[in-house]
């Protein structure tokens, strides 16, 4: 199942990654602008700032005059929905917001924090109306969140993908920071060492070192660690952050510190950086005459390298190609019209067609210059081949010039515009489509392979031999996909080829393949080569003619190679031939949950449940052959599975054991699984439904408090001061319901060169509820520190679900100029609702206190004050000193540490009171009523900021807690408007904009019958 999972990650990647969409550059259009859209303003030269105005709608109106200008469908530009999508793009983007519309569709309520004002929405029917109507409702934003951290660039962003994404899938608004890594990658040339990166575990990992870098020079190899950047440990470092580090000025150096197995310490390599060219073209011979190129992207260099690639392999002997477009998701269109035109002699190559031109139609033709010699070229696509790949497959295929091999690709046909604007930002936006020869669009349903390669992935944890279990991401799928009357849907492949897939021995997951081990392991591109080398014709149809000896050796080795890969796992899968057929009514089939018969099963978070499909031939004469089930469900954990019961003999019984095993933060929530049987000879029962119940646990909630000891190399004053190396000693409390089986914490530099970390990461196993344990981080205030405080990024997870504190704890150093302070209020304070600010001194105030069992503790503060205790043996926490008995005579405190101890930082606490109708609380969540009152409360040991609540991927409910009489508890109470199905509900509970406390529920809406009313299937977003 695992494997399944991943062959299909790279899908989203193809819409979500805007750089690898085909885009035309053009420097300008000679647009005719209404007299509306004259009077929009330019934005600002430079990026926004503090005092960025978001009333004046700067890129907004740049957006909506792009567009209107030269959008490829106005008819889809709808004031009315933009105007609504814009509006929950900000509700997105900005907890304190939600905004509700009217019944009628005139008005819209928008709810800011405390605040509350209704807009007119009625007359809104034109994109310039519709700028205007923002513009006040922007004011009211602006002015009600002017005391909250919001950036308020983002805010406008948000609502203008929002809007945007009313149009299609691939018109998208780039941020200023998007947008220039953006370049950089189209451009292929940068100035840095030559490596890919990435962060798991907060360790910096080399992913990749690219050939005739700097750092394979330097002898940097794949899987190295890079653990620190010039002066500054790279602990828990963000990849964006450390990618600014490396890259640099070409000539310029950088010292890194690499860390790798069989190492005792890290090494330092000082390297120099230098103008690194991105490969999108590998290249090798595979066997015989038969050259291999792969191409990774469609960049400004790809042409060029593609021809310099071409002359190696001819030099090497090719007089046969493999052209390896797979996962290839797209990139500029004129490198693949140049790619397209290496291999064809004439004819047209592409039509663009972008109605805002002056001249709309545009053909593209190939010509007889620097063409390639008519070899016989294989082109190998899949469902991740995309845009600029699908243009050169077209073109070939069209022309007959390649067999087009593999699987249907993506069915991108849309062209987009890329426009940068004033802020440095970037509007990419569809002005047309492309057709391959013919005339053909292949928007939504791709390019059509010839000979279409299935893999059979058999592992007895992961079966994958069907391909129509599967659920195929396409174009066609994405939410808003643009249609064309202009393609061919009837197209099938000539031949489909079933193979089984073997995973290679030598990959470690880590790295990627080298060209060589693709060759060595890749079936495809073995089966590309032996298809080439049974052809003596470059012509497309002759190949066809030429290879059906081929396709018939292939299909027969591949079902023999598949039935003894089976027979290791004890399935026969071999054919009927000639045996009596069964009756679908002669199989009995009955179903086990960990060896006991079961007609509705039911689970525990954390647990595995075997489940168990028996099968009983109950036939005297009938055999059924090649029996197999598919599993359906919402929950995705029992979706797509594969049920193989091979050859069921007359009288026979045989069984299949699913191990499925549900991780700790599974949800409470009740699911249909629908078994679907198939046969050899279409010999099978209906599909049977089962119902399976699983009982969420109770999750685990923390509270945080440290302390400094500087006693590895400091002076033991508890204040970690320049030169000083000391430890973070974190204490951790669960204070939840639930056991954390794995509570990660960790520490992240926010200073810059001002601290190293030596070890910032620790793990906690095993806290029981209501347990306290501590873990010390090693850091040091280097000689480059010159400011007044330095900043940790805190993070206490729990490993097995979304339980997360966060914060920013800012901690003062001992400056040149310290002196006693009075109160300790001055030095003990909340800035910015998120950052704690520790003692730069000790009070002049000092108080003993004994615990009940006599234990002596220091405590620094005054009577009223939030005091520091510390513990005779090196622990510490705070107490509230107007808490406890105090005597006037002396600075004495009698503690109650049970009672007493106070918390820095502690998650808000989420209860459920009720619902109506009543869901109980065995997580049997399942209601035929289309709406639900939920109640609650939640609580805080400081401060409870607001709270708000998702039913899917709408926001329905917010509630400020700002003037509250309590500001450590809230109350709330909305009514839900539940879909058919299954429904995803997201209860966020906030004491700041880090620190927040989240409850997840999932709530099953049957038919009046309680039977199952099916969930609609939704698109893939953007």
């Amino acid at each position: 199942m695992l494997i399944k999972i991943l062959k299909f990650l790279h899908i989203p990647l193809i819409v979500i990654v805007s750089v690898l969409l085909t885009l035309q550059h053009r420097d300008s259009y000679d647009w005719s602008m209404g007299a509306d859209a004259a009077q929009i303003e330019e934005p600002p030269s430079g990026k926004a700032g503090a005092e960025y105005d978001l009333s004046s709608l700067h890129v907004l109106n740049s957006v909506l005059l792009l567009i209107n200008q030269c959008y490829v469908e106005p008819d889809r530009m709808d004031p009315q929905k933009m105007l609504r999508a814009g509006l929950q793009g900000i509700e997105n983007e900005v907890p304190e917001i939600i905004v509700e519309f009217s019944g009628d569709g005139k008005g819209v309520d928008v709810k800011v924090d405390t605040a509350q004002k209704t807009f007119e929405i009625g007359s809104v029917n034109s994109p310039w109306a519709m700028s205007e109507k923002l513009k006040a409702i922007f004011q009211f934003v602006q002015a009600s969140i002017k005391d909250k951290e919001v950036a308020l660039p983002d805010v406008e962003y948000a609502a203008v993908n929002g809007m945007l994404g009313t149009l299609d899938p691939h018109t998208r608004l780039l941020t200023p920071e998007y947008y220039s890594e953006m370049k950089l990658d189209t451009q292929g040339e940068f100035g840095g060492l030559g490596i890919v990166i990435s962060s798991p575990d907060g360790s910096l990992t080399i992913n990749e070192v690219i050939p005739g870098t700097p750092a394979e020079t330097n002898g940097l190899e794949c899987g190295d660690r890079i653990v620190q950047i010039e002066e500054e440990s790279t602990v828990n470092m963000d990849v964006t952050e450390a990618v600014k580090l490396l890259r640099g000025k070409s000539g310029t150096s950088v010292t890194v510190w690499v860390m790798r197995d069989g190492f005792k310490d890290p090494k330092a390599v000082e390297i120099e950086r230098a103008v690194i060219h991105i490969d999108s073209v590998y290249s090798d011979m595979t066997s015989g005459d038969v050259g291999y190129i792969r191409l990774v992207g469609f960049q400004e260099n790809t042409y060029e390298d593609l021809r310099i690639h071409l002359e190696k392999l001819k030099k090497q002997g090719m007089k046969r190609l493999i052209l390896d477009l797979r996962d290839n998701p797209g990139g500029l269109l004129e490198q693949s019209k140049q790619i397209a035109d290496v291999f064809l002699f004439a004819g047209n190559m592409v039509t663009t067609w972008v109605p805002c031109d002056h001249n709309p139609k545009d053909t593209s033709s190939a010509h007889v210059a620097g063409t390639e010699s008519n070899y016989p070229i294989v082109v190998l696509i899949n469902r991740g081949s995309a845009s600029a790949s699908e243009i050169v497959a077209g073109a070939l295929k069209n022309h007959d010039r390649a067999l087009i091999v593999g699987e249907k690709s993506f069915g991108k046909g849309s062209i987009q515009q890329l426009k940068e604007l004033n802020d440095g930002s970037a509007l990419k936006y569809t002005i047309g489509q492309y057709l391959t020869p013919g005339d053909v669009s292949i928007q939504g349903t791709g390019i059509t392979p010839d000979i279409e390669l299935t893999p059979m992935f058999v592992e007895i944890d992961s079966m994958d031999i069907f391909a129509e279990d599967e659920r195929v991401f396409r174009e066609s799928d994405l939410e808003q996909s643009l249609q064309s009357d202009k393609t061919n849907v009837d197209q099938v492949p000539v031949e489909n080829l079933s193979y089984v897939y073997v995973k290679p021995g030598k990959k470690d997951g880590k790295c990627p393949p080298r060209v060589e081990e693709i060759i060595e392991d890749d079936w495809e591109v073995k089966a590309a080569t032996r298809l080439l080398k049974g052809v003596s014709h470059s012509s497309r149809p002759k190949m066809i003619q030429e290879l059906w000896p081929v396709f018939e050796e292939i299909r027969v080795e591949q079902d023999l190679k598949l039935v003894k890969e089976l027979k290791k796992h004890k399935i026969d899968w071999e054919a009927c031939g000639d045996a009596p057929a069964g009756e679908a009514a002669d199989l009995e089939i009955t179903f086990e949950q960990n060896g006991k018969k079961v007609e509705e099963m039911k689970v525990k978070a954390g647990s595995t449940m075997e489940l168990t499909v028996n099968v009983h031939n109950r036939s005297k004469t009938g055999t059924f052959c090649r029996l197999h089930a598919f599993t359906g469900s919402d929950n995705s954990l029992l979706l797509g599975r594969e049920l193989l019961i091979g050859k069921l003999k007359p009288g026979q019984k045989k069984s299949w054991t699913e191990e499925v095993k549900f991780p700790r933060q599974q949800s409470s929530r009740i699911d249909p699984i629908t078994f679907t049987f198939h046969e050899e000879r279409g010999i099978v029962p209906a599909p049977i439904e089962k119902r399976l119940e699983v009982e969420g646990l109770a999750e685990p909630s923390y509270a945080v408090a440290w302390q400094m000891l500087d006693d590895i190399e400091g002076d033991g004053d508890g204040i970690l001061e320049k030169g000083e190396t000391g430890r973070l000693r974190l204490f951790v409390k669960n204070t939840g319901e639930g056991k954390s089986n794995s509570t990660a914490t960790s520490i992240k530099n926010m200073s810059g060169k001002a601290l190293y970390i030596q070890k910032g990461r620790e793990e906690i196993k095993d806290l029981d509820s209501g347990e306290l344990a501590h873990v010390d981080f090693k850091l040091k205030l280097t000689e480059a520190y010159d400011a007044e405080a330095y900043r940790l990024k805190l993070v206490v997870v729990d490993v097995d679900r979304s339980v997360r504190l966060r914060e920013i704890i800012e901690m003062d150093a001992k400056r040149s100029d310290s002196a006693p302070i009075e109160d300790l209020s001055e030095v003990m304070e909340v800035v910015g609702e998120k950052a704690l600010v520790l003692p730069v001194a000790e009070p002049s105030v000092a108080m003993m206190a004994t615990l009940d069992a006599g234990t002596i503790l220091n405590a620094t503060g005054r009577i009223g004050d939030l005091v520091r205790v510390e513990l005779a043996d090196g622990g510490f926490g705070f107490v509230r000193a107007s808490d406890v008995t105090t005597s006037t005579k002396k600075p004495m405190v009698k503690l109650a540490l049970a009672t007493s101890m106070v918390w820095a930082l502690d998650l808000p606490e989420i209860v459920i009171d009720s619902f109506v109708p009543d869901l109980g609380t065995d997580g049997d969540w399942t209601v035929t009523d289309p709406t639900l009152v939920i109640k609650g409360h939640a609580s805080d040991g400081s401060i409870i900021e607001d709270m708000y609540i998702y039913l899917g991927d709408e926001k329905v409910f917010y509630k400020s807690n700002r003037d509250a009489a309590d500001p450590r508890s809230m109350d709330f109470e909305t009514t839900l408007h539940l879909g058919p199905g299954t429904n995803y509900l997201l209860i966020t509970v906030r004491e700041s904009p880090l620190m927040m406390s989240r409850t997840f529920l999932v709530i099953r809406r049957d038919n009046p019958d309680k039977t199952t009313m099916p969930t609609p299937d939704k698109k893939l977003l953007p």
